[in-house]
């Protein structure tokens, strides 16, 4: 196990957690993402197995991470906390959808939102995405050494990242992962493709 303070990604999926788990392998943390088995084992009642396995890792975010945020806290003390987020929660809806439509129906999606398919329930999951963040901000007020709020959408990137890692900003572009392409993009793959 590393000596390295653990840093946890706990925003929900499609806030820009992908380009997260891609910044700490740049800043060269030993990085843990998605694990559905660890999920399940989660909502077996078995987190104490999930949060024995966090050990070997340094670094962490999607799931179960953003719904262990307590018991990480508790677990490993002095660990640094991230919570990304989406510009709006209807973009971030937004992306769940055009995620789902890639993705088809997922055991993660039924376990952590109650749905296989988010259509048709905007309201559910906008409430979820809210109640989330709220819960996450009320938890950690006052911590600022301990948590931070970023949105890749608002601009923030490597400077504010690293400040709060306590890292020097690499020298390489930050990592945009999963970026929806403008809308100029798209018209020029279409304008392209037609020819």
């Amino acid at each position: 196990m590393s000596d390295t303070i653990k840093v946890f990604g706990i925003g929900l999926n499609k806030t820009g957690t992908t380009t997260l788990g891609r910044c700490m392998k740049i800043l060269g943390y030993n990085h843990k993402s998605y694990d559905l088995e660890l999920l399940k084992k989660h909502y077996e009642g078995r987190t104490d197995e999930v949060l024995k396995y966090a050990e070997k890792y340094d670094g962490f975010e999607d799931w179960p991470w953003p719904l262990l945020y307590k018991e990480l806290d508790s677990r490993f003390p002095g660990s640094k906390f991230i919570l990304t987020t989406r510009i709006t929660p209807q973009k971030w809806y937004g992306s769940l959808v055009k995620h789902s439509e890639r993705t088809g129906p997922t055991e993660a999606r039924k376990l952590v939102y109650g749905y296989t398919d988010p259509h048709h329930k905007k309201n559910e999951h906008i409430r979820f995405y809210n109640k989330h963040n709220a819960e996450v901000r009320a938890y950690f007020h006052g911590r600022d050494s301990d948590f931070i709020e970023l949105c890749w959408e608002r601009g923030d990137g490597w400077e504010k990242l690293c400040r709060f890692l306590d890292k020097q900003n690499p020298d390489t572009l930050f990592p945009h992962a999963n970026k929806s392409p403008g809308r100029l993009s798209t018209i020029k793959k279409k304008i392209v493709s037609f020819f």
